[in-house]
């Protein structure tokens, strides 16, 4: 545990998530759930586990609904009239962190990444501006960097095609600064990390350190990508601010007797009825009714839905309130809050469907 009391924090959760559509529409990002719990949560979490309780973060889309939700925590909530950028978001924050070292985390990752090390690679480091990197397959979604030999950043490059960098590290959103950093962030207007201050601080000679850290990092900016860190938690791939694998202090499948085939994350006060089948990665959150005969393979529930007697539901993602009449059938979707489907197929439909499933999956 970093135990520097001069070390703050900063979480970027005023995007509007646009890419998780329609998952973001009536709820915002930071909000969105990973196994039933928000994804600002985990990343408050994992701050705690570091030694880090005082935390500011600004918000900007459906920013009412962020404090209720996370009322356990004892954050400094900033609303920003307009987005701002990244580094924006950052300065609307300016007078929280006007004082000693800050660590800045985008509110939209699950990691268990060790901040500890990265806080004091920085102050070792000397430097006025630390990036938390890990290397990738895919360049073009990352802000790649490239290091000298002493360790720091003498490249920066946003996005880049793969023919324009060798280097696969990538920044993951993760960022310890001193104080002095807001000298060099305009006072208005929008103003990026990756596009605007990092590539003028080294214009400027200004040492930028880069740490690789090890540990497990996602973020959830897309459907794919939300699913896919969704069914990595359930699979033990995450460690939770206790320490602990993610999960294991959750309602693990409670009450399910019927025929699971997978792995089942279900929340409090879950009715599921007779005959029911789960197989794959399920979530069920809380205050949910999963009907006698309903088929669930790969997918997503949020809280206070309902999936109807005889459904079939392969990899979807129901968000809160979604109600399923009996026998509707559902493949790759996402489901916006309070939508009635109706769409009903034959059971014969249903079957043939399941038996490609269960084949693949044998």
């Amino acid at each position: 545990m970093y135990n520097d009391c001069n070390v703050r924090a900063m979480i970027l959760a005023a995007g509007a998530g646009s890419r998780l559509d329609p998952l973001t529409q009536l709820l915002p990002k930071p909000l969105v759930p990973i196994g039933n719990r928000p994804v600002m949560e985990h990343v408050l979490r994992l701050l705690q586990k570091h030694g880090i309780n005082e935390v500011a973060a600004n918000l900007f889309h459906l920013a009412e609904k962020v404090k209720p939700a996370l009322e356990s925590y004892d954050v400094h909530y900033v609303t920003e009239p307009v987005l701002s950028g990244d580094a924006g978001g950052l300065r609307a924050c300016k007078s929280f962190f006007e004082e000693g070292t800050f660590v800045v985390l985008m509110g939209d990752i699950v990691t268990d990444i060790n901040l500890t090390h990265l806080i004091k690679e920085h102050k070792r480091s000397g430097a006025i501006a630390t990036i938390a990197l890990q290397e990738v397959e895919n360049v073009e979604q990352f802000g790649i960097v490239e290091l000298n030999q002493d360790g720091f950043i003498s490249g920066f490059k946003e996005k880049p095609k793969a023919s324009e960098t060798t280097s696969r590290l990538a920044s993951i959103g993760i960022y310890v600064f001193e104080p002095e950093i807001f000298e060099h962030i305009p006072e208005s207007g929008i103003y990026m990390f990756g596009k605007q201050l990092f590539p003028q601080l080294l214009q400027k000679g200004l040492p930028i350190n880069g740490v690789r850290l090890e540990g497990y990092w996602s973020d959830i900016g897309t459907l794919a990508s939300y699913k896919r860190t969704t069914f990595d938690a359930l699979d033990g791939l995450i460690h939770s601010g206790s320490g602990t694998k993610f999960g294991s202090d959750l309602d693990l499948a409670r009450g399910v007797q019927r025929s699971v085939s997978g792995t089942v994350l279900v929340g409090k006060n879950v009715t599921i009825g007779s005959n029911v089948e789960f197989i794959g990665h399920v979530v069920i959150g809380d205050n949910c009714t999963i009907e006698s005969g309903a088929c669930l393979i790969d997918s997503i529930v949020w809280s206070d839905s309902k999936v109807g007697a005889g459904s079939y539901v392969y990899d979807c993602i129901l968000t809160t309130g979604t109600i399923l009449a009996p026998n509707t059938v559902l493949e790759g979707q996402a489901l916006m809050q309070s939508k009635t489907l109706t769409t009903v197929e034959s059971l014969a439909v249903r079957r043939h469907s399941l038996a490609k499933v269960k084949a693949v999956a044998s």
